[in-house]
C-alpha cells in the first residue's frame, strides 16, 4: 500500500508556553490527539472490513463453519511512537489487492475496497471534530 499522511501542526504561543513548562503539556496533549486520530482510524478500518450479512459476505450463521474469521482485520493495527502513528495491515500479502493498489487489479474485475484510503480522506476530512473534545480538554486543564 502506498504511504499516506495526515498532519496535525499544532502551534503555541503566549507566556505559559515561553519557558513556563508549557512545551511539555503541549507535547502531551498533542500525542492524545494523534491518538485519538490512529484510534478513530483504526475503528473505522475495523467496521469497513467486517462482514457485511449479504452479498459475498455472509452472516456468521449462514455461513456456519465457513464463516470469516477476520484474519485480514484482525492484522490492521495502530502504532503510535510519539507524535508519529501509522495504521497498518501488519503487510499481509493480500493486502494490497484487498486495497486496489496490487497490479492484479488491473487484470481482474475486483478493483478494491480502497478502505484505507477511504479511512484516511475521512480523517483529514474530520480531523477537527476528531480531536475538538481533546482540545476542549486541554484548556480547562490549563485554566482556559
Amino acid at each position: 500500500m502506498p504511504f499516506s499522511s495526515i498532519e496535525i501542526n499544532v502551534e503555541v504561543t503566549g507566556p505559559l508556553f515561553d519557558g513556563g513548562g508549557g512545551q511539555k503539556l503541549a507535547h502531551k496533549w498533542t500525542k492524545k490527539m494523534v491518538q485519538q486520530l490512529t484510534e478513530k482510524g483504526e475503528q473505522r478500518l475495523d467496521d469497513m472490513l467486517r462482514p457485511r450479512p449479504g452479498g459475498v459476505y455472509k452472516s456468521v450463521e449462514d455461513a456456519g463453519r465457513n464463516a470469516s474469521i477476520g484474519h485480514y482485520r484482525s492484522n490492521v493495527v495502530g502504532k503510535q511512537r510519539d507524535l508519529v502513528a501509522i495504521i497498518t495491515d501488519s503487510g499481509v500479502v493480500y493486502g494490497p489487492w484487498l486495497e486496489g493498489t496490487s497490479s492484479r487489479n488491473q487484470t481482474t474485475r475486483f478493483k478494491g475496497y480502497f478502505s484505507f484510503r477511504k479511512t484516511r480522506q475521512y480523517l483529514r476530512r474530520n480531523k477537527e471534530k476528531l480531536i475538538r473534545p481533546i482540545i476542549r480538554k486541554m484548556m480547562r486543564n490549563l485554566g482556559g
